[in-house]
Formats: C-alpha cells, structure tokens, sequence
C-alpha cells in the first residue's frame, strides 16, 4: 500500500464517521456541551507495509468555530425541507436525499455534520512518543499565516503603482 491509499483511507475514515475519540467523547458525556479548546488525541500507528512513520492526530474543539458551522448546517436544512416540500427546486444540497422521484432529508448526515461541527483536525508525523498538542498546532497556524502572506505578496505587484518615466531604471532608458 502506497501512502497516498493509506492518507486516501484515513480522510474517508474522517469524513465518512466522526473519528471514535469524538464519537466516544460525546458517548462519555450525553448532555453535555464540549468545552471550547478541548484537545482529544488520537494514535494512528502504520500498517505493517506502510513505507511510513506512525502519526498522531489532535482533534481541537472550538466554540467559535461550532457556531458557524451550525448555523450554516442549519441554513443548509431548511432549503432542504423547501426543496422536500416542493417549494423550491432540488440543486446541490447535501442534505436532500433522492431516491428515484421520491426526495427526503437525509437526518443521518445531519446528525453526522452537528457532530463534527467546530472540530477541526490536526496530524503530525514526529517520531516523538507524544508530541505536545500546542507545538503541532501553533506550526500549523504559522505555516497558515506564511501561505496567507505570500498569497498577499502574488497579489500586491499589481496594485503597485508603476515608476514615473523620467525615473531612471536599469530596464528603462533615460
């Protein structure tokens, strides 16, 4: 197996379930609301014919983040019960389940992406038996803002005003 199949099983691992350290997190605690910041780690060991370091994933809860997220679920739904209702037509909507001329809401999804909102997923590969969950996530927001400022630097030459022409420049003659 080539670690692009085994990274391609672990996201359809992610995405097709929330992960068992959030699933049995919310098991844990039926009633209660997850605490903003929470870190949940979870070891992810190579296969025994990975060409690969083991990795360890940190899910991070934020409240800020749950917020949109389940407002923009929640919008998500009621265009979907229009479409349902007939009220409105059936475009791209993820929570519309078709199935032949009969249309319905899909609640499994929902119920699925409630859960998973505010999560968001860290992994590190360092060979370190537990690696600190700030250093993995702070090198991320870094490695965050230096792409942020590039984009901003391929952007910026065309807002830059052009030289004067009596300007003299090793390009231009005077």
């Amino acid at each position: 197996t080539t670690s692009h199949e085994t990274t391609r099983r672990r996201l359809t691992h992610h995405i097709g379930a929330p992960p068992h350290v959030i699933s049995s997190w919310h098991d844990n605690h039926p009633d209660q609301d997850v605490p903003d910041g929470l870190t949940l780690t979870q070891p992810w060991p190579a296969g025994p014919s990975d060409q690969c370091r083991d990795e360890t994933i940190y899910y991070r809860y934020s409240a800020d983040r749950a917020r949109r997220t389940l407002r923009g679920i929640d919008t998500q739904v009621a265009k979907a019960e229009k479409a349902v209702a007939g009220k409105i037509p059936v475009k791209r909507n993820r929570f519309v389940h078709l199935s032949g001329a009969t249309r319905s809401i899909n609640r499994d999804l929902e119920k699925r992406a409630r859960t998973l909102a505010g999560w968001k997923c860290y992994v590190t590969n360092l060979p370190n038996p537990n690696p600190d969950p700030e250093t993995v996530i702070s090198a991320y927001h870094r490695l965050y803002n230096i792409e942020k400022s590039f984009a901003h630097v391929q952007i910026r030459p065309k807002s830059t005003p052009h030289l004067p022409p009596t300007c003299a420049s090793p390009s231009r003659p005077t």
